[in-house]
């Protein structure tokens, strides 16, 4: 609905509704007028809330996703960032990170710190990456620790075409200024990043009386409550097409090699040639590698008279890296393509066109998935899809039921859809408009969020919930956001509190907290539900105030838009 106190666009989060909520206008400002005159920073606000800008968060935000930071630097609005050199002092996160880096790890990278022309011993420096369950850390976390103890970060900065680049970057005429300035001053990319995604969360929010929120609380709770085996979450549509929300994921190359056809040490050695395939090779020791394609070319035509002297020179350093087995040289794929031009123009000869297939021979990640469903199931998937996927099966009934009923009624009916966009010929509009507004009506009629939500319950294996006594979530008070242990800044963690109060100090959070918050309501007189009451559905959603009036969600004309 629309935020009535201020004038809001279609997509809500833009122009002033966000200026008013977080009174974004002081944070902005406070940040852009640093190198940008009074002028300026204003046309930097209106371009930075723009329609354009805000229409890929609020979008994603409503069908579940939480990166709104993602649309505003991403490539595209959906891919990665850009990130700055490596020139930033660590932030205070990345400086807890450094204590929980094993000492061996970091022994590791302080010996290849002090001879940086080696190539940096990942084998090695992984084995003692090991977490606090004792095993070895996933690929990202040893990456990120790597790169912690380079001592500097970088930061997310404004990838072609993100909301934000394409606001901010793109000039608007000769003297704009505004894109050079973000350029040199790359830092204020990230502030404001972080400033317009916070702006634009919260007046999504208040826009939409967070109705989503009201949405996805019972449905992760569903979510919760199941394992998500086969079939996973299940509804059935009023025109029979049951809906099963159920998330497998696979695995690449990224996680395990094992069963992995697809790589040159896979390759099945009689068909490959001898001097690719030994273990050692003209004192090359890495078979089935590029590297040793390189020393192959230079075995051949290192000496050759056609070879410029250029090439040679460049053929002749690369592989002197190579044989010093110190840091490992990128393979120069255009080198070798054009020295085996100048001895093979026609291609001709077998040395050089077996070199030529080997070229080819490259690593390729196969999707695979675990043998056992349990080890498939995708947990997060499966949770952070309910919501969308529900809200999209309703699109996609209600653009059935319309179709449907314009097929029999339009001859020869043309029609037009986008998710929920219709679109059909001008003499059609008004039976379209008029159908649209009838099912969209009769989809809802005696069919609430509260049926949904028991219907799930009622199709789905091993969900049991009763909405009407069962928590959507604990309330945990002062208790929720603090930490186990005490803090850098000497504020007490969970178990300092529950040694001060006389209460065990052993356990895991979950346990500790409920420990105090049942302290403090023994202190109180009351219970702990009383003292701190939990969420419940009856609480986030009044059923009473459920009303099916299309005029109080929205005007025909933006319905049908």
């Amino acid at each position: 609905m629309p935020y009535t106190e201020e004038p809001s666009f279609r997509y809500p989060g833009v122009q002033c509704m966000s200026f008013k909520v977080l009174n974004t206008t002081y944070y902005f400002s406070d940040a852009a007028t640093q190198f940008l005159n009074e002028n300026d920073t204003v046309e930097a606000m209106l371009r930075a809330f723009s329609r354009g800008t805000a229409k890929c968060p609020t979008m994603t935000a409503i069908y579940g996703s939480k990166d709104i930071a993602k649309c505003l630097g991403g490539r595209n609005t959906r891919g990665r960032p850009e990130y700055s050199d490596p020139i930033y002092e660590l932030s205070d996160k990345d400086q807890l990170e450094l204590e929980r880096i094993p000492e061996k790890a970091k022994q590791v990278y302080v010996e290849w710190s002090n001879d940086k022309e080696r190539e940096f011993p990942y084998e090695e420096f992984k084995s003692h990456c090991i977490g606090k369950d004792g095993k070895r850390v996933p690929d990202y976390k040893w990456k990120k620790w790597q790169r912690i103890l380079g001592g500097k970060r970088v930061i997310p900065l404004w990838a072609s075409g993100s909301g934000l680049h394409t606001a901010l970057m793109l000039p608007k005429g000769e003297a704009d200024r505004i894109p050079e300035t973000f350029r040199e001053n790359e830092y204020q990319q990230y502030l404001l990043t972080g400033i317009v995604a916070r702006s634009l969360e919260k007046s999504i929010g208040v826009s939409t009386g967070r109705a989503f929120y009201t949405l996805e609380m019972p449905l992760k709770l569903i979510c919760k409550t199941s394992k998500g085996m086969h079939p996973g979450i299940r509804w059935t549509l009023a025109d029979g097409l049951v809906v099963n929300n159920y998330y497998v994921k696979s695995h690449g190359r990224d996680k395990k090699s094992r069963k992995m056809p697809c790589s040159p040490l896979s390759a099945f050695t009689p068909m490959v040639p001898d001097w690719y395939s030994d273990s050692e090779w003209n004192g090359h020791g890495q078979w089935k590698s590029k590297a040793r394609i390189a020393v192959r070319v230079s075995h051949l035509y290192g000496n050759d008279k056609r070879v410029p002297s250029e090439l040679k020179a460049a053929l002749e350093d690369l592989v002197s890296k190579i044989m010093s087995k110190k840091k490992k040289p990128k393979f120069p794929l255009q080198l070798i393509e054009d020295i085996l031009s100048e001895v093979d123009p026609h291609r001709q000869s077998e040395e050089a066109e077996e070199i030529r297939k080997l070229l080819t021979h490259g690593s390729y990640s196969l999707q695979r998935y675990a043998d056992k469903e349990a080890d498939r199931i995708d947990k997060k998937g499966f949770s952070q899809g309910l919501s969308p996927n529900f809200v999209h099966s309703m699109d996609a009934y209600h653009m059935r039921t319309s179709i449907r009923e314009l097929s029999e009624s339009i001859e020869h009916l043309s029609f037009w859809p986008v998710h929920d966009a219709f679109g059909t010929h001008a003499c059609d509009v008004p039976q379209m408009m008029l159908v649209v507004r009838e099912k969209f009506l009769e989809m809802y009629q005696g069919r609430d969020l509260r049926y949904w939500l028991d219907y799930m319950v009622d199709e789905s294996p091993g969900v049991e919930i009763d909405f009407d006594e069962d928590p959507l979530q604990v309330n945990d008070g002062p208790y929720g956001r603090i930490n186990i242990k005490d803090s850098e800044e000497g504020e007490p963690g969970l178990k300092t509190m529950c040694s001060e109060r006389g209460l065990p100090t052993s356990g895991l959070k979950a346990e500790l907290v409920h420990r105090l918050k049942e302290y403090d309501a023994e202190q109180e007189g009351t219970t702990v539900d009383e003292l701190y009451p939990p969420t419940m559905l009856r609480t986030l959603w009044d059923q009473s105030k459920t009303t099916l009036d299309i005029s109080e969600v929205s005007d025909a004309g933006y319905l049908i838009a």
